[in-house]
């Protein structure tokens, strides 16, 4: 699945996904980012957690 080719980083409240080259981060956030950001507003439903672009 395609979230497997993102390395993921977790500090306190923090997520950081980071792509192993520019084809994935451009196929990330041309075609996922949205998907992403709605996914974890809605697992994270708690305004002290912010989602940063």
């Amino acid at each position: 699945m395609w979230i497997r080719l993102l390395k993921k980083i977790f500090n306190k409240s923090t997520l950081v996904l980071y792509a192993s080259n520019k084809f994935i981060l451009e196929l990330i956030n041309n075609k996922y980012i949205n998907n992403i950001h709605s996914s974890l507003k809605y697992y994270f439903n708690n305004k002290k957690n912010k989602i940063k672009n």
